[in-house]
């Protein structure tokens, strides 16, 4: 269905209607594309840049809410729901068009929208930006860091963005997006802030990629690193409100602004073709969207028995969805300097790979233990410089062999 409702929502981010409203749109239990805003400053601009909606919910806890705000949203095209009880009398001085509680359901929105509000035909909003994209001929490397819970992945992805970002010409032009599930990246910063993240840049991409100067404040910028930093979901449920389409906008619009854009993603890829699930296909969106555009997949694990085995089990994975062996990086962190020990990890990873689809894996690049990291952290100051050049030196080295076959 082509045609759908659009509708903005403005409240505290923990009120319950935002979370139902967005679930139920995710879910297509009925036929709308919520976008949420977390204040009527952010709705506001959104105004400004000429996006449309079908109606504007706004919760009657919001400081800000006026008839100023009502009459601007007319303007533009869309009626006001208030959500929330306030006396009949100070609803009509507002001018909003109808109220509903703060636990109504969805019919009683349907109903509303039926009565009030326009659908909007949203293939034809996105044709323009269709062909500005296929336009666009010039993209950075997208870089997937992945591995299973423990392996170290997320910390090794900052490593690799500081790695890429000291390079003086890549100052400014590279990004960690934090893409898992159980969003790490604002503890290892010790991130103050968790909004905004990666909630808030989907949304804004409802309409298409809105440019990286009008975006710029939803990423951070982590003192001395010289990357900039895209957080991740606030809490792992937060998943149901990212959707499919305005995720590969923002995606795309991403390699189109960085260099290098480094992924901190999960490792789960299974999706409705394996599991005859839908639920779970959208569940590891992220991964399957951020592993399928990949340049480069970092595969994480750790030097042990087991882990060695979950690395080789994620690379039979990433294979069997599609990825090439030459688009893999193996590393194995926390490794002893011992070459006895080296060699035998690089033979053992070889033989458990051979006579498979994954036999032509590049062989594995070596993270030596770091103790000093975890006071590094606690710090809040630059991760290691031979941890970082490792590996970015590996990384810009398989890019380039990748480009040359290309």
């Amino acid at each position: 269905m082509s045609d759908r409702w659009r509708i903005a929502g403005v409240a505290p981010p923990q009120s319950r209607w935002f979370f139902d409203l967005a679930r139920w749109s995710t879910a297509g239990v009925i036929p709308v594309d919520f976008v949420k805003c977390i204040s009527i400053a952010e709705m506001r601009s959104r105004f400004a840049l000429g996006e449309t909606y079908s109606a504007l919910l706004v919760d009657a806890h919001v400081v800000g809410l006026n008839t100023s705000l009502v009459y601007e949203a007319n303007d533009y095209g869309c009626e006001v729901i208030l959500i929330g009880e306030l006396p009949e009398q100070q609803c009509v001085d507002l001018g909003v068009i109808a109220q509903l509680p703060q636990n109504f359901k969805h019919g009683n929105l349907v109903a509303l929208l039926q009565t009030h509000a326009k659908v909007l035909d949203i293939t034809a909003s996105l044709a323009s930006l269709n062909n500005s994209e296929s336009s666009t001929t010039w993209q950075g490397s997208f870089i997937s860091v992945t591995g299973i819970g423990g392996s170290g992945a997320s910390l090794l992805a900052v490593a690799l963005a500081q790695g890429l970002a000291s390079k003086a010409s890549n100052q400014g032009l590279v990004l960690l997006a934090d893409l898992a599930l159980n969003a790490d990246q604002a503890v290892i910063h010790d991130s103050r802030d968790i909004i905004p993240g990666l909630q808030e840049l989907v949304e804004s991409c409802h309409a298409g990629w809105q440019g990286h100067d009008r975006l710029r404040h939803l990423f951070f910028e982590p003192v001395g690193r010289g990357y900039h930093l895209l957080l991740g979901l606030r809490r792992h449920l937060d998943w149901t409100t990212i959707k499919q389409r305005p995720l590969e906008i923002a995606l795309n619009g991403l390699i189109r602004t960085y260099r290098f854009v480094v992924a901190d993603t999960d490792a789960d890829l299974e999706g409705q073709s394996d599991t005859g699930s839908n639920d779970i296909e959208e569940r590891n969106r992220l991964a399957r969207s951020a592993i399928g555009r990949s340049d480069l997949v970092v595969v994480v694990g750790a030097a042990d028995m087991l882990s060695l085995h979950a690395l080789v089990r994620t690379i039979f994975c990433l294979v069997d969805k599609g990825v090439s062996c030459d688009r893999l990086l193996p590393v194995i962190n926390q490794v002893s300097k011992s070459p006895r020990i080296r060699s035998s990890l690089k033979t053992t990873l070889a033989e458990m790979l051979d006579n498979t689809d994954a036999q032509n894996t590049p062989e594995p690049v070596f993270v030596p233990a770091h103790r000093s990291v975890e006071s590094t952290l606690r710090d809040g100051i630059r991760l290691p410089a031979f941890l970082c050049q490792l590996l970015s030196a590996s990384v810009a080295t398989q890019l380039a062999h990748l480009k040359c076959q290309n």
